[in-house]
């Protein structure tokens, strides 16, 4: 296994408990709720990092070094444009920004579960996360 392999293998299996959950997001389908920083830290730290600014242990194997995202808002006028970057995480509809190495999440968190549900939760927490990640204005 290599080192970098390792790495994302122990960061998978840790980060959902390593911190405390913040943007959670009850689905009314299923009555359970779906955590925005745990999802956050499971599928998105390795690349992203567990502070989401790019440098995770397997930013460094990629072909395109992954954004830091706590600086979207900055970068879009210190708004936070809450509905491309739904449409960048689901990845099912061609967005301008997903490219890379970046997984289509939308297929991904479908296949997590029996019937597809969930996948909209899933990706709304994930987006208040990052939105609550932002830097504020200097």
């Amino acid at each position: 296994m290599t080192n970098g392999l390792r790495t994302f293998v122990v960061v998978v299996t840790i980060a959902p408990w390593a911190m405390p959950e913040t943007a959670v997001v009850c689905s009314q389908a299923s009555g359970t709720s779906v955590s925005g920083r745990g999802t956050f830290e499971l599928y998105c730290s390795p690349c992203h990092g567990l502070t989401a600014k790019g440098d995770g242990p397997l930013a460094g194997s990629l072909r395109k070094r992954p954004p830091d995202l706590t600086s979207i808002a900055r970068r879009h006028g210190g708004d936070f444009p809450a509905a491309a970057v739904t449409r960048i995480i689901d990845g099912r509809s061609p967005a301008k920004g997903h490219g890379g190495d970046m997984p289509v999440w939308g297929d991904a968190f479908a296949r997590s579960s029996a019937d597809g549900s969930g996948v909209d939760e899933t990706i709304r927490a994930l987006v208040r996360y990052i939105e609550s990640v932002q830097m504020r204005p200097e």
